[in-house]
């Protein structure tokens, strides 16, 4: 019995202290300044003034992933065969590949 009692006890100090200790939160200072935000491109995609392309071509045409779209355990850094695979809205199916795609 002195042993439980001894464990409860034991085991109740450190929670007891843990929810009497005060949080401090940072605050602000109201001259902040804006931070910066970097749009990263995916492996595929190619951000130009008045397009976007994307598509295996242009995956190819960035420096090192030539090899990367024929290598099965290839980093994740360089994309996966999915973002290049045109698919059916309504069945789900993949119809084709997508070679080079242009968005306006």
């Amino acid at each position: 019995m002195r042993k439980i009692a001894l464990i409860v006890l034991i085991v109740s100090v450190p929670l007891v202290t843990l929810s009497a200790q005060e949080y401090k939160t940072q605050t602000r200072s109201k001259k902040s300044t804006p931070r910066l935000t970097q749009k990263l491109d995916a492996p595929n995609t190619i951000t130009g003034e008045k397009a976007v392309y994307s598509g295996a071509a242009v995956q190819a045409k960035k420096p090192g992933q030539f090899w990367q779209l024929f290598n099965p355990r290839a980093p994740m850094k360089h994309g996966t065969s999915e973002e290049n695979t045109a698919r059916d809205p309504i069945t789900g199916r993949s119809q084709g590949v997508l070679l080079l795609s242009v968005k306006y």
